[in-house]
């Protein structure tokens, strides 16, 4: 199965539906702190959007290139994609670490998020 990149209009309603869904945890939050949060929310959600679809693009084209330099010097080494998408996920793991800052303490759902973000660059390093 081949798997495209996102139009220009998908990757724009999907963007829109993940900071719909984004938006709603902060729904509570005063409007002037709100205000301050909103470009942080447009981010993760492109962020996200982004994130699925370099995902397609690794599980179709795999996670190595094949590079050759001349005659002698040939192998492989970690496709553009993956190194974006690690980019990425580090960014956008920053993005959503600010943002849960910024959640009420009595928000579980983003305690748990921050937990598992934190688990998960743990979980890297060793």
């Amino acid at each position: 199965m081949e798997v495209d990149s996102y139009t220009q209009e998908e990757r724009k309603r999907l963007t829109e539906k993940e900071y719909k869904r984004l938006a709603e945890q902060f729904k509570g939050l005063e409007e002037g702190k709100r205000k301050l949060v909103d470009k942080l929310l447009q981010e993760a959600a492109f962020l996200s959007v982004t994130l699925a679809e370099l995902r397609q693009v690794i599980s179709r084209d795999g996670v190595t290139d094949t590079y050759r330099n001349g005659a002698t010097q040939y192998g492989n080494k970690p496709s553009a994609a993956v190194q974006t998408y690690d980019k990425l996920l580090n960014t956008y793991s920053k993005v959503i670490a600010q943002l849960l800052k910024e959640l009420p303490e009595e928000n579980e759902a983003g305690n748990e998020l921050l937990d598992f973000i934190r688990r998960g660059k743990k979980g890297r390093e060793a």
